[in-house]
């Protein structure tokens, strides 16, 4: 936990970055904002199409390129074409798949109920906590969002998090590495890992080392067949990832991702610097993971995704916004701080 003097230069940070959003405001287009969370979109139809030829006995990418270039959508370079598992899932399960998607939402809510009970030195933090981790996973219980690779790579993430053991990582190492099967923007909670384990265990960071390792192994064949499979395919060109979009377009990740996205965007502006206050001051290693992956991706997201992929919020959204429930907390401790150094002259 960061001493008094640090804690007020990052809330003076947070203060500062929340007056940048809201002086340049949502960057999602109205149309995408106002569309209901468990509405059909145009991303979901495409890949039911695709996860109905696979089923139908296509093989995956030539299923992916051919429904996206008539789409319109482009297939090069390689990233453009999403790995291969959530197609395989849903096409392999037909309509089991939501049902283990609604598995994963339930078990990874059960888990951060144990662990934030451990974590949170009262019970009604705990209480704060686990409901709004349950509320945000929650968002991902209607029966479409089986086919966003997000969704189960937000349950599996938040549940290799969660597991984390200090002398036992190794379930946590495993269902991280499954969650980068599913979206590779993972990998960097893979880095993140190994980082916070390497002054601690260098056992344990050569481990997620090898994890990420195995990531690249994976990732470097699906950059090979997606190149070969869309060799010679007329489509149009990606407009990029590199958006500069800054804390804004991390507030609009957070959003769209989460229980906020019904709420003004104002209110988002406040909420988010809220939870990384309140993460701040609980002590643990889960609290020192959860900081870190979030700052990672928030630094990510403030120059990469455009806005028509806020959905990427959802990688990080449930394990950063339960630390709303400790953000009182935080702000007491900076109250107590003040009043130390500018004491209240009582006599007058």
């Amino acid at each position: 936990m960061p001493n008094r003097r640090t804690l007020l230069w990052i809330t003076f940070a947070l203060v500062g970055l929340s007056v940048w959003a809201l002086i340049e405001g949502s960057g999602i287009p109205r149309e995408i904002v106002e569309l209901e969370p468990g509405a059909e979109r145009s991303d979901e139809s495409l890949y039911q199409r695709t996860a109905d030829r696979v089923a139908d006995g296509d093989g995956y990418y030539g299923a992916a390129v051919a429904e996206q270039s008539a789409a319109g959508y482009p297939v090069s370079p390689p990233p453009t074409l999403r790995l291969p598992t959530t197609t395989w899932l849903v096409a392999g399960l037909g309509p089991l798949a939501p049902w283990l998607l609604r598995v994963l939402i339930v078990a990874s809510a059960a888990v951060a109920m144990i662990r934030l009970e451990r974590l949170a030195p009262t019970r009604i933090e705990w209480v704060a906590a686990t409901l709004t981790f349950a509320a945000t996973v929650g968002v991902l219980a209607h029966p479409r969002a089986v086919l966003l690779a997000e969704a189960w790579a937000m349950c599996l993430l938040a549940l290799g998090v969660l597991l984390w053991r200090r002398g036992r990582p190794l379930p946590s190492i495993l269902l991280v590495l499954v969650a980068t099967c599913f979206r590779e923007l993972v990998a960097a909670a893979l880095v993140v890992m190994a980082l916070c384990a390497w002054r601690r265990d260098r056992r344990e960071a050569a481990a997620w080392v090898a994890a990420t390792t195995a990531f690249l192994l994976v990732y470097a064949a699906h950059w090979v067949a997606a190149a070969r499979a869309a060799r010679g395919v007329d489509a149009v060109a990606t407009p990029g990832w590199l958006w500069l979009g800054g804390w804004p377009q991390v507030i609009d990740t957070v959003q769209f991702s989460s229980i906020l996205r019904p709420l003004p965007f104002e209110v988002a502006v406040v909420v988010v610097p809220l939870a990384l206050l309140g993460w701040c001051v609980v002590r643990g290693d889960l609290p020192r993971h959860v900081l870190a992956i979030s700052v990672v991706y928030m630094t990510v997201f403030m120059v990469a995704g455009r806005p028509d992929t806020a959905y990427w919020g959802r990688l990080y959204a449930a394990l950063l916004l339960p630390g709303l429930a400790f953000a009182p907390r935080a702000i007491a401790l900076l109250i107590r701080g003040a009043e130390r150094h500018c004491p209240v002259d009582e006599s007058s």
